[in-house]
């Protein structure tokens, strides 16, 4: 009974937890806010326990802190962190595109054409608030093809420490992003994977995501 208790104890606070940090990562919940636990167990019909197990797993991830007479607070985004975080992301995702050679299936080919259309629509409709998760997938789609699961994990790692939102905040953003994303595509499909290593790696270099906070956060 308490091992079974436990068991779907923990199934709630990862749910929570992966709640919670999509939502900071898109923006959903902003740099500088405060999380009450008490209204978050109401906004998931949970008691506090849950909630405060992702908090603290949030905390591990450097998503929020605890300030004095504050509590769980989210974390401000800082430039040179995010500098940090995508020179390192160029350099593993250059080299991921490379480790994807062979191992892309014409199905995985289809969800990039199907994820870029999507981004389209987004871009169309003058309506950004699913670019940052469309991207995510657009990405991710091409690295868990890779064979290095370690490659795979850091990468993932790097992706959840940053504010995707901030990438889309204006059209132009999304245009310029989604004119990479249509030349990596056409790389992979000319079975170039060197020339698609060198569109992402400027993909993501040029990606400057710190005066998009800055106008979004007032920071």
């Amino acid at each position: 009974m308490i091992e079974s208790f436990n068991i779907e104890r923990r199934q709630i606070h990862e749910q929570i937890y992966e709640n919670l940090k999509n939502a900071i990562l898109n923006g959903q919940i902003k740099p500088g806010q405060k999380l009450s636990q008490d209204e978050l167990a109401k906004s998931f019909g949970t008691s506090r326990m849950p909630i405060r197990d992702a908090l603290r797993l949030l905390q591990s991830d450097q998503l929020v802190e605890t300030l004095p007479n504050k509590g769980f607070t989210v974390v401000e985004f800082s430039e040179e962190k995010l500098k940090d975080t995508f020179f390192f992301r160029s350099i593993l995702e250059r080299e991921a595109v490379k480790l994807a050679k062979g191992r892309l299936t014409s199905q995985d080919i289809e969800n990039l054409d199907f994820l870029v259309a999507k981004m389209d629509e987004c871009i169309d409709q003058g309506n950004l608030t699913e670019m940052p998760q469309l991207n995510h997938e657009f990405h991710l789609t091409i690295y868990n093809a890779i064979p290095s699961q370690k490659m795979l994990e850091t990468i993932k790692m790097l992706w959840e420490v940053f504010p995707r939102y901030a990438m889309f905040s204006t059209n132009e953003n999304a245009i310029a992003s989604q004119t990479k994303h249509k030349g990596i595509i056409e790389a992979i499909k000319e079975d170039n994977y060197d020339l698609a290593a060198q569109l992402m790696e400027k993909h993501i270099q040029m990606t400057n995501v710190w005066p998009n906070i800055i106008q979004k956060e007032g920071i």
